[in-house]
């Protein structure tokens, strides 16, 4: 059944639609995950040296 349906968004006009739809909405919630990231390491004085290379390469995105 799953295969089915990302076989039909695949190769429909409608699919893709409500696939780049879903990913515009993905930016604020990656973007409130980071606050939230922030804060957990702030108030539990992690050091996360792969956290913020990753969040260095993402900038542009949050």
């Amino acid at each position: 059944m799953c295969y089915t349906v990302y076989k039909i968004m695949c190769a429909t006009v409608i699919g893709k639609i409500c696939a780049s739809d879903h990913a515009l909405n993905a930016i604020e919630e990656m973007s409130a995950l980071n606050e939230g990231l922030k804060k957990f390491f702030e108030v539990h004085q992690a050091d996360c040296p792969n956290y913020r290379k990753l969040e260095k390469d993402a900038g542009k995105y949050l």
